[in-house]
C-alpha cells in the first residue's frame, strides 16, 4: 500500500501503481506459501507435540509478546501522527501518507512476529485438533502434560462440545450479520450520495461485530461450559 500510495501520487501512472503493489504482494507471498506448506506438513507429521518449554522460556516468550505489542500500537499511533504532521503541506502529504503505511506494516510486523513466537509456547492449543479426533486410554491420557490432559477432557465432554458448538455458531452469525450490515452500508452511502466521511465509516460494523463476538465467547463461557467441564469423563 505504501508503494501503490508513493507511485500513484508521484509517477501518476496506473501501470507503475499496479506493478509496485504486485511486486510487493508477490515478495509477501513467497514467504507466507511456502510456510504454511511447511507448517501443514510438519502437523500432518507431527499430530502431537510433547510440551518441553520450560516455565522460564514460556514466561520469556510472554514478555517480549507484550513489549511488542505495546511498542507495535506505538509504531502504529506514530504513523498516524507522522500522517497528521504532513497533512498541513498538500505538496507532500503523499509521503506523510506513505510513510504511515511503511510504519503500519511494521507495527503490525513486530505483533505478528513476536505474538507467533508466544503462540508457539502454547503446545496444548497446537495438540487441541489432534486430542479432538483421538481417543485415548488411561494410561495413555496420564502420560500427557497437564494442560494437554485437561484440553482432552474438555474436547471429549459432551457439555463443553455443545458450549463449543454454541459460542461458534453465535460468533459466526454476529459476523455475517455484521458484514451485511457494512454491504449495505457501503453500497446504499454510494447509491444516496452521502459524503466520504460517511461512506468511509462502512467498515464500523465489523468492529463492533468482533466486539461482539468477543462479548458472546465471555457470557457462554462462564455461564454454560466452564462450571461443567473440570472433571473427568
Amino acid at each position: 500500500m505504501a508503494a501503490a500510495i508513493f507511485t500513484d501520487e508521484v509517477m501518476h501512472s496506473d501501470g507503475i501503481v499496479l506493478l509496485a503493489t504486485f511486486a510487493f504482494v508477490a515478495a509477501g507471498l513467497a514467504f507466507t506459501i511456502p510456510a504454511g506448506i511447511d507448517h501443514a506438513s510438519f502437523a500432518k507429521a507431527h499430530p502431537y507435540v510433547a510440551d518441553f518449554y520450560t516455565a522460564e522460556e514460556k514466561a520469556t516468550a510472554r514478555r517480549c509478546a507484550s513489549i511488542a505489542i505495546v511498542a507495535g500500537i506505538a509504531v502504529i499511533l506514530l504513523g498516524v501522527a507522522v500522517a497528521g504532521l504532513f497533512e498541513v503541506e498538500s505538496n507532500v502529504q503523499v509521503y506523510g501518507d506513505s510513510l504511515m503505511m511503511m510504519l503500519v506494516a511494521f507495527g503490525v510486523g513486530m505483533i505478528v512476529h513476536w505474538g507467533m513466537l508466544w503462540g508457539r509456547t502454547d503446545l496444548a492449543d497446537y495438540n487441541k485438533e489432534w486430542l479432538e479426533t483421538v481417543e485415548l486410554s488411561d494410561d495413555e491420557l496420564a502420560q500427557l502434560d497437564q494442560r494437554s490432559r485437561e484440553a482432552y477432557l474438555r474436547a471429549n465432554n459432551p457439555r463443553c462440545r455443545g458450549a463449543a458448538d454454541r459460542k461458534g455458531k453465535a460468533c459466526m452469525v454476529i459476523m455475517l450479520v455484521a458484514t451485511m450490515v457494512a454491504l449495505v452500508w457501503l453500497f446504499a452511502a454510494s447509491a444516496m450520495g452521502a459524503s466520504e466521511g460517511v461512506s468511509g465509516l462502512f467498515w464500523l460494523p465489523w468492529v463492533v461485530g468482533s466486539l461482539g463476538s468477543g462479548i458472546a465467547l465471555i457470557v457462554i463461557d462462564d455461564d454454560d461450559a466452564e462450571p461443567h467441564c473440570e472433571g473427568k469423563l
